[in-house]
């Protein structure tokens, strides 16, 4: 909250876009991994990392740049435990935020 000024309403917002966009962005990811596309798994990912430093999460930023890092180096292996990490990662976040906005 000292990130944004202690405005509730703009917390409110940015959990909103969470939630609809992060699920976009891992569907996007699944399909990039599915596809061997490291182009659009590095854009998925990237966009993931910015949608989710908004809340300073180290871990689930960490993960989405870890992601985006092997896409740029065209390391697939062992991608889909990390892409299971992070789906993991992104909805305990949302249930974080749920918690955070019901305050």
């Amino acid at each position: 909250m000292a990130r944004l000024a202690n405005d509730a309403e703009l917390l409110q917002d940015l959990v909103e876009i969470y939630r609809e966009d992060y699920p976009i962005l891992l569907r996007r990811i699944e399909l990039a991994i599915s596809r061997h596309n490291h182009s659009e798994l590095e854009q998925a990912a990237h966009a993931l990392k910015g949608l989710v430093s908004n809340f300073l999460h180290d871990p689930t930023t960490a993960l989405a740049l870890g992601l985006e890092k092997r896409s740029r180096s065209n390391e697939w292996d062992n991608i889909k435990d990390d892409f299971c990490d992070l789906k993991s990662a992104t909805a305990r976040l949302l249930s974080a935020l749920d918690t955070l906005v019901a305050k």
